[in-house]
């Protein structure tokens, strides 16, 4: 095996994704822990903070962070995959590129090496892997001298360990906290981990101590804390930003001796990549760091070679054709409401130009690309966030930290009781770096979310559970200015209901778990739950569908009609029938709209009526085991065909392509972008929620069938989920009862 590190061309140092939202503020308690040393800038924040968290953790509490050995420092991971089973092999044994060479600006086909900034010394269950598939993990090890180091890994099911080129380490069904002995040369180490999954479930943990725990995502993790203090203390985007960066590199993951300045240098000149005379530079002012001012000349190095790097990943990935067609898209569409047309062309004709002479001349002028790459970023934004779509100043979303909300795909709300750090917020203006504030946050750490907004836009529907009756979900309604809560759904001791939306009569529509009905294939121990109808008072309760399976995501169309996802077990073999459904708001003339009798997808989830069709609807697409109920943006259209892929209009991203109708249980787990809770505002742009990369947070992005996703608004740490528009909005028309 070769390790190639650093890329000989500017061109190629593409190892990381670009992300330029700002970072807003993150809550925190009110009352700012002992630990906590605020500074004059964020850096020294996180130093002095870190350095007192290092103390506290000696006093008793909680260390975050496995111990590194001093004179050691590792590096960031950076991964790759996965790579599926090759024909007639499992792909276990079989040496994947990686295994041949490490070249982290070098593509694998498809794949591409990405950094993967999680901290060693915990569990980590949600990596993309599917069955019979294997991903790979790089890093470099630095040590002072030549040593032996004893390392913790972990993996389910099987991994190999490679260093320097050798392998030393190859364990099947391993348990979590397997030793190895790193036999480290001095200076730099290249350290090789494939991770394989047979089936079923899939995890790895990396420490240097055993006993590797589940990882810690909510609030009350110091090391969380400590970054959702500094970003509230520090909210220019520009900072953060940067905080990301450093994050991803893990300047301040491993512990240092208190005032070891040089030892912090030295981390800043070792995530320098792609560069020689920029690590050159950086290791000379590393040298003589005397001082905080010293330091930050060392870091001011870096951070060009950060920007440099992140320029020349948009100089690749440009997005100009997508870019024009959208603009001439709107310019057609809305003439007058979208004046600025003619000049976004004209400056988008500009960069294209730029951007053709940078390629000329081999990306020599590294500040040309810095430049371009901000003006391109600038110019999207601000052509695409012009769209007259978006009339609207507030956004309701849901915020949320650690544990996604997300029951598997033949699951329902019923599995999630606790455990949770969330709440209803709006964002406003609706631009990035717009403010986020607390509509409805519960006292508890229970769920919050299925928010339903009336067409008066002033008050909404939302699930959650009810402690004092057993955890079990209930529906409540809230005025949109935060006041007048009250629960609508009548509380039973043993009934789950969730997931609610307004009827255009004034009734409501949700999901119930009063069928007692249990999930055949596991038993029966995940309660079904089946649509029914109540009063706005929470009387008049009906059950609308009679259904052996899940009934989901119920939402009005543009003509009174209900249409929602039904787990169908009796049509095909029941991987593959989710099959949507419409039907009259009184539970009649039920009917397939999409998918009956095929194999594609296995399961759509949030499916919309697309305002202004008649028959146009957007869905989520995903697997029936795999990620839980993410997956691909797929605009429908019945009219055209309800079999497989026949009613596709478009994937989105896939401008052009044709989507072929896959076979396959996990169907999404390696697909990329990610999206969840689709909310159309026409046939061409989309809000969602949508996660880049597995490396990126899930945020809000305005999206198009141009394949433009411009991010709104983006917190690291956080998942901001269900994007609804807080308007008014025209109400469908009444379809009268035909039943008593």
């Amino acid at each position: 095996m070769h390790c190639a590190l650093h890329p000989a061309g500017p061109l190629t140092i593409l190892t990381g994704a670009l992300i330029l939202s700002a970072l807003a503020a993150v809550e925190v308690p009110g009352d700012r822990p002992e630990w906590y040393q605020r500074g004059d800038t964020w850096q020294e924040t996180v130093r002095l903070s870190r350095e007192a968290l290092v103390r506290h953790a000696e006093r008793g509490a909680a260390a975050s962070y496995a111990p590194i050995p001093p004179g050691v420092l590792f590096g960031v991971w950076h991964q790759i995959g996965p790579f599926p089973k090759p024909p007639g092999d499992d792909g276990w044994d079989h040496a994947f590129p990686p295994e041949q060479e490490v070249v982290l600006s070098r593509n694998c086909g498809k794949l591409s090496w990405a950094r993967n900034p999680r901290a060693d010394g915990a569990w980590y269950e949600d990596i993309d892997l599917p069955d019979h598939a294997s991903v790979y993990m790089f890093r470099t090890i630095t040590s002072q001298t030549a040593r032996s180091l004893t390392v913790y890994v972990g993996c389910d099911d099987r991994f190999k360990l490679w260093l320097n080129g050798r392998c030393i380490a190859g364990h099947v069904g391993v348990p979590r906290d397997q030793p190895v002995e790193l036999p480290l040369e001095a200076g730099e180490n290249a350290l090789l981990l494939k991770l394989y999954n047979v089936t079923g479930g899939r995890g790895y943990s990396f420490s240097t101590t055993p006993n590797a725990a589940p990882r810690r995502d909510r609030a009350d993790d110091p090391e969380s804390m400590l970054w959702a203090l500094v970003a509230r203390d520090f909210p220019d985007p520009t900072a953060g930003q940067r905080m990301r960066w450093e994050r991803e590199d893990l300047i301040w993951q491993q512990a240092w001796k208190a005032g070891d300045l040089t030892e912090l240098a030295n981390r800043y000149v070792a995530a320098i990549h792609g560069g020689a005379d920029l690590k050159a530079e950086a290791a000379q002012l590393a040298g003589v760091v005397r001082d905080d001012g010293d330091l930050q000349a060392v870091r001011d190095v870096y951070y060009r070679s950060r920007t440099i790097e992140a320029a020349f990943k948009t100089v690749e990935n440009l997005g100009i054709a997508p870019l024009r067609r959208a603009i001439v898209d709107l310019m057609d569409s809305f003439g007058p409401e979208y004046p600025n047309g003619r000049d976004y062309l004209a400056r988008l004709t500009r960069l294209e130009q730029t951007r053709d002479a940078i390629i000329a001349n081999g990306g020599a002028d590294l500040e040309g690309v810095v430049r371009m790459a901000h003006d391109l970023n600038a110019l999207r934004r601000e052509a695409l966030l012009a769209n007259p779509l978006l009339d609207f100043d507030r956004l309701l979303l849901i915020k949320r930290r650690g544990d996604l909300g997300l029951p598997q795909n033949w699951q329902g709300n019923c599995v999630m009781r606790g455990g949770f750090d969330n709440e209803i917020a709006v964002l406003s203006p609706v631009r990035p770096g717009g403010a986020l504030t607390t509509l409805y946050r519960p006292a508890d750490d229970v769920f919050v979310g299925d928010v339903d907004l009336h067409w008066d836009g002033d008050r909404m529907l939302f699930s959650k559970p009810v402690r004092t009756n057993h955890s079990r979900y209930e529906i409540f309604e809230i005025k949109a200015d935060g006041t007048g809560l009250r629960q609508v759904s009548r509380s039973e001791p043993d009934v789950d209901n969730y997931d609610a939306c307004y009827l255009p009569d004034g009734r409501i529509i949700y999901d119930s778990t009063a069928c007692f009905q249990g999930v055949p294939c596991v038993g029966g121990g995940n309660q079904v739950a089946n649509l029914y109808v109540m009063d706005p008072d929470g009387t008049g309760v009906r059950r609308l569908c009679f259904d052996q399976d899940h009934d989901w995501c119920p939402s009005v169309m543009n003509d009174g009609r209900v249409i929602f996802s039904r787990w169908e077990y009796s049509d095909t073999p029941h991987y593959f029938t989710r099959i949507v459904m419409t039907m009259n708001p009184d539970g009649t003339n039920q009917r397939a709209t999409y998918g009956s009798n095929s194999y594609w997808p296995n399961s759509t989830f949030y499916p919309r009526a697309i305002p202004g069709h008649p028959s146009q609807f957007v869905g989520i697409i995903s697997g029936h085991h795999g990620v839980p109920r993410m997956g691909e943006l797929i605009v429908f259209d019945p009219s055209r065909g309800q079999h497989e892929a026949d009613g596709v209009v478009q994937r989105i991203p896939g401008h052009g392509q044709r989507v072929e109708p896959v076979i396959r249980d996990t169907l999404v787990d390696d697909s990329w972008p990610r999206f969840l809770h689709p909310f159309p505002l026409s046939t061409k742009y989309f809000l969602t929620a949508c996660q880049l990369d597995a490396q990126s947070p899930w945020g809000i992005y305005l999206v198009d069938v141009f394949d433009n996703l411009v991010p709104i608004c983006v917190e690291p740490g956080v998942a901001l989920l269900e994007p609804v528009p807080l308007r008014q909005t025209e109400r469908p028309p009444v379809i009268p009862d035909k039943v008593d």
